[in-house]
């Protein structure tokens, strides 16, 4: 499944929608397993943490499911958390993935040729070898 949130991570459980964009949309719950860089569109989208949403009944106007979603329950990590979470994932991320990343430090680095790590943005960084290093936000 697609996540787009960068503070969820192997072990969370997580509300997903299912067939994103679609007439067929639903949520459901889930666990995230591991993480990995894939390159292809994926029909369901996480959305929040569990713990983020809440459902109650709403007897306002007969039976109707409500909602609700407090981003205050966020989980909160530091920087340094960040890094030793997402290590492996960069890491793991295949050789042709790292040969483009190289092609992309070349292209935004403002001295290549020093092998300073080069901003990205959203903290992430990209190394002179093509590796990745998300020094959070």
């Amino acid at each position: 499944m697609r996540c787009d949130r960068r503070d969820l991570n192997v072990g969370d459980h997580v509300e997903v929608e299912m067939y994103a964009g679609t007439e067929r949309a639903y949520t459901d719950d889930g666990m995230i397993t591991s993480i990995s860089h894939r390159r292809w569109e994926c029909s369901c989208h996480v959305i929040n943490h569990v713990e983020e949403v809440s459902y109650s009944i709403d007897t306002t106007e007969g039976f109707a499911l409500k909602r609700t979603v407090d981003l205050s329950k966020r989980i909160k990590r530091t920087a340094e958390e960040w890094q030793d979470e997402k290590a492996p994932y960069f890491d793991s991320l295949p050789e042709y993935t790292r040969s483009d990343m190289r092609e992309i430090y070349d292209a935004i680095a403002p001295e290549p040729e020093n092998g300073e790590d080069a901003y990205l943005g959203d903290g992430i960084w990209v190394k002179a070898d093509g590796s990745l290093d998300d020094r959070g936000r």
